[in-house]
């Protein structure tokens, strides 16, 4: 079974337990487990990536592995582009979860996203694609779960970014840009 609480993740099975601490910054997340005082790091973001990493911790302590051998195996991951990636263009953090984008890859990025310190915070979303015939409504909602997020600018490209702006103005989400978009909209911020 797994069970989560706020930055603890235990993964139990009968006669068997791991529990971990973890905190994530931009350059991973770092964890123990209360088996050792051993640090792990995995270069890659998300809380999703420390669930994934803790399944594949359990496995390694129920097979021996070394804390060393099991960090040695972090290191070799392969990260997918455009997958919660961390580009940085002058003084500008950008996470990049273009990739495949869906509504829980898309709030994972924002949860992530949410963590890092900055004056202004925009997040430019677009069109998921492949999502049945719930398209318009799965848009729409991830529009409107936009209020969770501390966010100064919201800017929705696409056909489908539409609904994700009419969610987002339904919840009152300020200074969001959308072409096309049927509703008026705040007037776009300028540059001081």
């Amino acid at each position: 079974t797994l069970s989560r609480e706020e930055n603890v993740i235990t993964v139990s099975k009968p006669a068997f337990k791991v529990t971990c601490n973890y905190k994530q910054d931009e350059n991973g997340i770092y964890f123990k487990t209360n088996a050792s005082d051993f640090t792990f790091h995995i270069d890659i973001l998300g809380e999703h990536q420390a669930l994934n990493a803790m399944a594949a911790l359990s496995c390694a302590y129920k097979l021996g592995m070394s804390e060393e051998e099991m960090q040695a195996g972090f290191d070799k991951m392969e990260k997918t582009k455009m997958r919660n990636e961390l580009m940085r263009i002058k003084n500008a953090k950008i996470l990049n979860d273009a990739y495949k984008s869906n509504p829980q890859s898309a709030k994972a990025a924002l949860d992530t996203f949410a963590l890092f310190e900055s004056p202004y915070k925009i997040a430019i979303l677009a069109d998921m694609l492949d999502l049945g015939p719930t398209t318009k409504s799965l848009h729409y909602d991830l529009g409107y779960s936009l209020k969770a997020y501390e966010l100064d600018e919201v800017v929705c490209m696409g056909e489908l970014g539409k609904d994700i702006a009419e969610g987002a103005i339904a919840c009152g989400v300020k200074f969001i840009v959308s072409p096309g978009l049927s509703k008026s909209v705040p007037e776009y911020p300028s540059s001081t």
